[in-house]
């Protein structure tokens, strides 16, 4: 994933969301619902410690997924719709991309730790990131309009302890590491930033609302996630190959 593919997804993401504020524009006022504005962290400029929250400004230049979320949330502020801002962690648990690739690859030992591994990642389980969503959806509109909400667990979770110990779960050994201009060649320029940015997301408005998680932290919820997906992670057997019939 590269600069010319993120690109091509944040036009298609601004192309979608404009005929959604066209139709919420189109809605008497009494009858139109309030927008819930979902992006990520990497949209939030961190502050001298790495932090974001919901205190923060958007960033001055974009990096990671932020090349999608910031043109969105510029397109549905210039709206004057009535919204509230979410922006989630990156998140992990039981799902078609990190059932399918991330965790096999990891217990595989191909999933690298990019770099020393001592970012911090903003981390939030799938299941606490939905319920955190259905709850600011439920929330009284006066007190959200226009507010943001950071959506992670806000444990400072480093992207070595992460990954070593979701292997460990697996029982495989820690995965090695490799540096970034490596990653880069592999996986593109934004994928590694997005893994190798270091973010400690302060989710204190979400709390403050009464949302509570479910997965405090990285530990709890890898620990489900293994749990869940059960044999789904265990490699298959390998076929023996036919003898040839003559």
């Amino acid at each position: 994933l590269g600069r010319a593919e993120i690109q091509a997804v944040s036009r298609l993401r601004q192309e979608v969301t404009s005929r959604w504020l066209s139709a919420l524009a189109g809605l008497p006022p009494a009858e139109r619902p309030r927008l819930l504005s979902v992006s990520g962290v990497d949209d939030l400029e961190p502050d001298g410690d790495g932090r974001v929250s919901h205190r923060s400004a958007l960033r001055a230049r974009p990096v990671g997924f932020a090349h999608i979320g910031i043109p969105v949330r510029r397109l549905v502020e210039a709206s004057g719709v009535d919204a509230t801002y979410v922006h989630l962690g990156t998140v992990y648990g039981p799902g078609k991309g990190f059932a399918d690739r991330l965790l096999p690859a990891l217990a595989e030992r191909k999933q690298p730790i990019v770099g020393s591994g001592a970012n911090r990642l903003p981390l939030v389980h799938v299941s606490d990131a939905a319920r955190a969503l259905v709850h600011l959806a439920g929330l009284d509109a006066t007190g959200v309009i226009g507010r943001t909400f950071v959506v992670s667990d806000g444990a400072g979770t480093t992207q070595r302890e992460f990954f070593e110990n979701a292997a460990a779960l697996l029982g495989a050994r820690s995965p090695r590491r490799i540096p970034r201009w490596l990653a880069s060649l592999v996986a593109g320029r934004i994928l590694v930033e997005v893994m190798a940015r270091d973010v400690d997301a302060d989710p204190s408005a979400l709390m403050e609302s009464g949302f509570a998680l479910r997965f405090p932290t990285h530990r709890e919820g890898m620990a489900a996630t293994v749990r869940e997906l059960g044999d789904l992670l265990k490699k298959p057997p390998r076929q023996a190959r036919p003898l040839p019939v003559k």
